[in-house]
């Protein structure tokens, strides 16, 4: 068996350049480069996008942290060892700074350190806006010239706060948008 030198294999291939290990070692680099700037630049768009929060689940007093509730004390809406019955998060940034509550007889807000409150028996009338499974539910309960607005997103337990609502207060909740519809 006779060995063949490489240059005598393929005369065809003689002077063509070729891809040497250190530009097939080079390309690898580049790639690794180009893969990591675009797995940072994903990372930072899941993490810095705003709004980007998932559902703010209805919840009892006693479930939420210690700091969530604090704009609540801070507007003198709780006491410090009062937890609501039933809370729920607006806040964009889910800081507990736009929430609505329930205490044993009044429906509570604070929207940025501002705190609303109204009791069931002063609730005059109770609009819902919407359907919890199809975009949200907007609850609004007035009465004693104040007025309450509670914005629930989908899977975020608008209608369980609404009937809550309905049963302490004794009312049934109207649709405004179906009020102002004309009768046939």
């Amino acid at each position: 068996m006779k060995i063949v030198p490489p240059e005598e294999e393929s005369p065809a291939l003689q002077g063509v350049p070729g891809c040497g290990l250190a530009t097939y070692g080079g390309l690898l680099i580049v790639f690794m480069v180009v893969s990591l700037i675009g797995s940072f630049v994903s990372l930072l768009a899941i993490l810095l996008v705003p709004g980007a929060s998932g559902p703010s689940p209805l919840m009892h007093g006693s479930e939420v942290s210690v700091w969530a509730l604090q704009p609540m004390r801070d507007a003198g809406l709780l006491e410090l060892t009062e937890a609501p019955l039933a809370w729920h998060d607006e806040s964009p940034d889910r800081d507990g700074t736009i929430a609505c509550a329930f205490t044993q007889d009044a429906l509570i807000k604070v929207d940025s350190g501002q705190g609303h409150e109204l009791a069931f028996a002063a609730v005059e009338r109770l609009e819902a806006v919407g359907e919890e499974y199809d975009g949200g539910v907007v609850i609004t309960a007035s009465g004693a010239g104040e007025g309450i607005t509670c914005t629930f997103r989908e899977e975020e337990g608008g209608s369980r706060f609404l009937k809550q609502l309905e049963v302490e207060t004794g009312l049934v909740a109207v649709d405004p948008s179906a009020d102002a519809a004309p009768a046939p």
